[in-house]
């Protein structure tokens, strides 16, 4: 059942279908007396009906909820972020509302703006974070005048990232959060005319965009010093959240996909 539901729903229907012509056209039973069958019968018809109730047609969603909120934190924020003054929190609370267990929960979660940061608010186990597509830069740009060279960190992406839990316990959640941003919109250059640097510039104010397009869907990754806040543009105002992915629930495999509206904090944590 926790490989194929369907696979699985189909060999218990077929043993019960089967179980049923047993009792009808069995030799050994027809020369028995009628009520012998019509108790047998009845038996199969329990059990089918109680094996539907009770697993194929189990009721088990994945509740979602997305909260934005704003705050100045000083270091460490929930989830130990390092928080910085151009991060705006974005809450995602996945709960399992029911008495089983939720297991192997692979989902993909991507907001309307740039994740620079995600991190665990609750404290379940075997809990991971990747982006989406798994992408690693290690450049370095240098001031070759003044031989100083710093290398361009990872600042934010808005591929998404893939979440992994092992398992949400009866009737609690994976609580997350993500520090998004907004970063100001680059104008390509004309690879025809020189890029003049003002002499004012140093390296921490440089910052790179790789842009990936798999099948028509383009993510973008930015790159730079995170001394360098001026590739940001003023806080984030997150909308619409998209989750979508798997989870194991009463022996079953299950699939979900939702567009969150993204609630608003007004006071600040």
């Amino acid at each position: 059942m926790a490989t194929s539901s369907f696979w699985g729903l189909t060999v218990v229907y077929l043993g019960f279908a089967f179980c049923l012509a047993e009792c009808i056209w069995e030799p050994a039973l027809i020369r028995k007396a009628y009520q012998l069958q019509i108790c047998l019968i009845g038996i199969v018809i329990f059990l089918t009906t109680a094996f539907t109730i009770g697993v194929a047609l189990v009721f088990a969603p994945l509740n979602l909820q997305a909260l934005a909120w704003k705050s100045d934190f000083a270091g460490s924020a929930p989830g130990g972020i390092a928080w910085r003054p151009v991060f705006v929190g974005l809450d995602l609370i996945v709960s399992n509302p029911t008495d089983g267990n939720y297991d192997n929960i692979d989902l993909w979660v991507r907001p309307d703006y740039p994740v620079a940061q995600i991190a665990q608010l609750s404290n379940l186990s075997e809990v991971s974070f990747e982006d989406k597509l798994g992408f690693t830069s290690r450049v370095t740009i240098e001031d070759v005048s003044a031989k100083v060279g710093a290398p361009m960190v990872f600042l934010a992406t808005d591929a998404g990232y893939k979440v992994h839990c092992a398992r949400i316990p009866p009737n609690s959640s994976l609580r997350i959060v993500m520090a998004v941003v907004d970063i100001k919109k680059t104008q390509p250059s004309d690879p025809k005319k020189p890029i003049s640097i003002p002499s004012n510039v140093s390296i921490d104010d440089f910052f790179l965009e790789y842009t990936l397009d798999t099948k028509g869907d383009k993510s973008t990754y930015w790159f730079g010093s995170p001394k360098n806040l001026s590739a940001y543009a003023p806080g984030a105002k997150p909308k619409q959240l998209v989750v979508s992915g798997a989870y194991t629930a009463s022996s079953r495999r299950r699939t979900t996909k939702q567009n969150l509206a993204v609630n608003v904090e007004l006071v600040n944590k």
